[in-house]
């Protein structure tokens, strides 16, 4: 089930910069959204905030009606929101398959149970469903030290699915991706969001990419909403093409 993301007059500042500045977005349950815009306009600073990271100075955080200000990282996971950091480095010499368990154990507060073996069965089932999601069933044998950039990526989406978020949050899934691996992170990701049909929000700079899958784009400049629209509306926004497309694209 997806989960319905609102966000009303955030502001965040740090001393007397204004990193986000009264930015007020809605996520509709199952859709899925890119969030664009300059270096530095705020947008890692917006997804800190929605997962517990950083504290608003102002403004609302609300999923599925309940307030997350104020919450912990690990209360907001618990509720149903995920997110892919780089994380797949902290399992540096795990299999994949070993690593997708014990992210799965740790979630559900069995990874130090000494009474069962592991990887138990229970989490081995759950890591088998995920890597078949996202394409990495042939490289579960690996170490994750030995992946691919592109895998490494795709193994920090797929331990993000494995904690069973309604929302995704995904900050520039092909960074650093030439153009094939891009296309086919990008193609794995929109499998991804068709097959759970989870809410899924992105960032990401390559506007092909953006206005290829994305059903809404947000756009923000200096820390504010200059825009938000369908990628169509946004492609001919005056403001939007002069502020950061450079051209009608």
């Amino acid at each position: 089930m997806s989960g319905h993301l609102e966000i009303s007059s955030l502001t965040k500042t740090f001393g007397g910069l204004v990193a986000i500045n009264d930015v007020t977005l809605d996520f509709a349950p199952g859709t899925l959204s890119a969030v664009i815009g300059p270096n530095g306009a705020g947008k890692t600073t917006l997804f800190n905030m929605v997962t517990g990271h950083l504290v608003p100075t102002r403004g609302s955080i609300r999923f599925d009606g309940e307030e997350l200000v104020g919450l912990k990282p690990r209360s907001i996971v618990r509720r149903g929101i995920g997110r892919a950091f780089q994380v797949a480095n902290l399992f540096g010499t795990f299999t994949v398959e070993d690593a997708m368990a014990a992210a799965v154990l740790s979630h559900r507060d069995k990874l130090f149970d000494m009474t069962s073996a592991f990887p138990s069965s229970e989490a081995l089932e759950r890591a088998y469903h995920v890597m078949a999601l996202v394409g990495l069933s042939g490289s579960k044998s690996w170490r994750c030290d030995a992946l691919s950039h592109g895998d490494r990526k795709l193994l920090d989406i797929a331990l993000a699915l494995v904690l069973e978020p309604r929302i995704l949050l995904l900050d520039e899934p092909t960074a650093g991706m030439g153009r094939d691996e891009s296309r086919v992170m990008i193609e794995r990701i929109h499998r991804l969001w068709e097959s759970e049909r989870m809410t899924l929000v992105f960032i990401e700079h390559d506007m092909e990419i953006v206005f290829g899958i994305a059903q809404k784009v947000f756009v923000l400049r200096y820390g504010s909403l200059l825009a938000s629209g369908t990628p169509v509306e946004i492609r001919k926004h005056p403001q939007v093409i002069e502020a950061y497309l450079g051209k009608a694209a």
